[in-house]
């Protein structure tokens, strides 16, 4: 998963995105520079949708799913094309699947005791969640007592935790740079004749 993110640092989010805007989302996303893309298993037909974007979109995107929780969510999105899965758990199950079949996994911790179990499975690039409830420093506390000082990101984060992510977060951040909301919601930037607002506002980021 390390090498995914250092590739592709911004991971587009696609959540509760209607159906019959799906395709005008991703290629808007797409055409502004995007290469990497999860869509999150907390929405009904987000198997189907991943299977969509991995069919119709050129071969450098990478597609991931979000919000793996269980052994079956990780089986659907195998199913569906998943190139990599991020859990904002660390759900041992979810773990050991992926760690078999060598699928990237970014698991989410909490804790010193989610450390040491992700490690446990070999996971050393790791998702601080929810990082908004959390104070700034705290990203450095749940892995001292094992000596992770590095491969660290957040997710949840706000506009604050964004504002400051190159002194926390330096790998890198899973949220809006500029607290944008999600791209759900930005119809207006996101349509067949909005791209070049869509990149305006990526230039800016």
């Amino acid at each position: 998963m390390h090498k995914i993110i250092k590739k592709h640092p911004v991971i587009a989010i696609l959540r509760n995105t209607p159906p019959e805007d799906l395709g005008n989302y991703v290629q808007a996303l797409y055409d502004g520079g995007f290469r990497a893309f999860e869509v999150s298993f907390s929405a009904e037909g987000a198997a189907g949708q991943l299977a969509w974007i991995k069919e119709h979109l050129p071969e450098d995107a990478c597609v991931g799913a979000g919000t793996i929780l269980t052994e079956d969510d990780a089986r659907r999105a195998v199913q569906a094309g998943a190139d990599f899965m991020l859990s904002p758990s660390s759900d041992p199950p979810v773990m050991e699947y992926c760690r078999s079949r060598q699928i990237p996994l970014l698991p989410g911790v909490f804790s010193p005791t989610d450390v040491s179990r992700c490690l446990s499975y070999g996971y050393r690039t790791l998702k601080l969640f929810p990082a908004s409830d959390l104070p700034l420093h705290y990203i450095k506390s749940p892995g001292k007592h094992r000596g992770i000082s590095e491969r660290r990101l957040c997710g949840g984060g706000n506009r604050e935790l964004a504002d400051r992510q190159n002194a926390v977060c330096p790998e890198g951040l899973g949220a809006d740079h500029r607290g944008y909301p999600p791209v759900s919601g930005r119809k207006n930037l996101l349509n067949p004749l909005g791209h070049s607002a869509w990149n305006n506002e990526r230039r800016n980021l």
